[in-house]
Formats: C-alpha cells, structure tokens, sequence
C-alpha cells in the first residue's frame, strides 16, 4: 500500500489565504492523503468556507489558545498528522503542481535511506517573483548537500519538501522559535539519509511583512544565524568531519549576513546596529561583508536606497 501523506496547512488570520491553500493541497492526485488545517486561535476569522468543504481528506482544527508560529507546526506534526510522510503548507502559501505528492513518493520508495523530497518554488514578494535554483532531478547523501551549501541550489524551499514524519519527531522538529525553525529542522534530518530532489516547480511561497519570511527586525535575523551551529553539529554527529562543518557553518553564516543586508539596512543607524548585533553574537560573519557585493549594498544601504522599496 502506499503510505499516507499529511499536508498541514498552519494558519494565523489568513481566512482568504489558508482556504486557498487547503484546496490547493486537495487538488493533488495522490490517493492516500491528509490535509490538516490548523488555525492557532485567530480571533477575527470563521473559515466558513473552509468547513463547507465535503471531503474526508480534510480535517479543521482551532486551538483554544495561541501557541505561536513554531509550536503549532510542532504540536500539529506531533499530535494531529497521522501520515507516513508530512509537509508544511503554510496558510498564506499555494500548490500548484497536483503530481507533487505522488512524485515524491515514487522518488522515495525507490531508496529506503531517502529521508526528504525537494522540489522547487516560486517565490513572491513585493520586489518580484523567482523560482528557486535546484540541482536537477538528483539523490544525494545530506551530508554531501551540508558541504556544498551555501550554493543556492540546495536551499530547500519549506513548501517543496516532503520528510518522513517518524524521524522529524525523533529529531523533535520545529523547535527552534528562530524565523528558519524549518531548514533548523530540515537540514539536521536530512544529515540522517538522503534527499531525493525532484527539478519541479510545486507551488508559490508569499513573503510579505505579515509574515516571518518577510521580517526586517535586525535581532531576529542575528538570531536566525544560530540554527547553523546546531544544523552542523548535527552532522558532525553523522559522520561530517568537524573542520568540514566548522568550515561550512562559518560559510554560510557570512552567506546569509549579507543576504540580510537589504532587508534590514533601512537606514544608517539600522545599518550600524545590525553590525554591532553581528560583531557581539556571529563575529565570523562579519568577514563575510568585505566582498565587492557586499560593499556595493552597504554602499546603497548607506544612500537610502533600501529605504524607499
């Protein structure tokens, strides 16, 4: 038989979004599927439409009390999914390939080590909209993707992924409160096995400032760079030699320093606090900014340029 598949759709007073995403997560045509949507206690929102629904795939929760972002991906994987396999499509996010979950199952019952499948997304914000880089149609071991990041194509993509639940729970998933609890989890499971990656795009990820995606409080994207140290002691764990992690962890730590740039730069003074914050928790990070690239956006973060998109 084919395992099941739990899509959990968590949402936040998104009522018009999360019954896009629901039916969304319903169009797919894999048979054995769950879609779980879990509201974390908004006040202003009924999902009337949502309730309407008549299919015995879908299942509606509403917490009694707001537990947060993070905890309720972590008490909905734990406590209301009963797939084999799970994902998170969060509310305010969208499929759009109704083969996604029947690839991902074929891609992994060709390997028992697989222990996550990646596609690809199309991400929208306010600047524009771009489909991640990917590798191809591939399998590695998740270590080797750990010695290869920062490059962009083995960024997962938290819409695109498929993991297997059992071991997400062993690894107590979505416990960080950190803007990226799911690559802290999905990086350290996947340094367990493999990843299948499929080269298709499955779906659109929204970041606007509602979001955590879309966040430009500087503290919470200092604290972000944290979930690397315990992703690459993880691997360490699993076979990755210690200089290599070291390394790599340091590597990518500069990589997203700078990536941050233009969300937090507004402003002189924004600027020269995200430094401070930078030099007092991730001093290595800082080296990181001496490129020509990163120059060049300090450069525009200093002119205002920042300030007016």
């Amino acid at each position: 038989m084919n395992p099941l598949v739990s899509i959990i759709v968590p949402t936040y007073e998104q009522e018009e979004l999360a019954i896009e995403a629901a039916r969304s997560a319903l169009s797919q045509d894999y048979a054995e599927l769950e879609v779980i949507v879990v509201d974390d206690a908004s006040p202003n929102a009924q999902h009337a439409e949502l309730r309407a629904i008549k299919d015995p795939r879908l299942r509606f929760f509403r917490r009694s009390g707001n537990v947060g972002r993070t905890e309720n991906y972590r008490q909905s994987l734990r406590d209301l999914a009963r797939g084999e396999w799970a994902m998170i499509l969060d509310g305010d996010d969208y499929l759009t390939d109704p083969g996604f979950v029947s690839s991902a199952m074929s891609a992994a019952a060709k390997d028992p080590e697989i222990v996550l499948v990646a596609a690809r997304s199309q991400t929208r914000s306010a600047e524009g909209s771009f489909v991640s880089a990917h590798p191809g149609t591939i399998t590695l071991p998740g270590l080797e993707v750990l010695r290869a990041l920062p490059d962009m194509r083995y960024f997962l993509q938290h819409l695109a992924v498929i993991y297997r639940r059992a071991d997400a729970l062993a690894l107590d998933f979505y416990r960080s409160p950190t803007i990226s609890s799911d690559w802290e989890s999905l990086y350290r499971l996947a340094s367990r096995g493999k990843i299948a990656f499929l080269n298709r795009v499955v779906g659109v990820w929204r970041i606007h400032d509602s979001n955590a995606s879309g966040s430009r409080e500087r503290r919470g994207m200092v604290d972000n760079l944290d979930i690397w140290d315990s992703i690459y002691a993880e691997a360490i764990k699993r076979g990755l030699p210690e200089p290599v992690a070291k390394e790599r962890c340091t590597r990518v730590k500069r990589f997203m320093a700078r990536q941050h740039i233009p969300k937090v730069a507004r402003s002189w003074r924004d600027l020269m606090d995200y430094l401070s914050l930078l030099r007092q928790r991730h001093p290595s990070a800082l080296a990181g900014l001496l490129d020509i690239k990163s120059l060049m956006q300090l450069a525009l973060a200093l002119s205002g340029y920042y300030r007016k998109r």
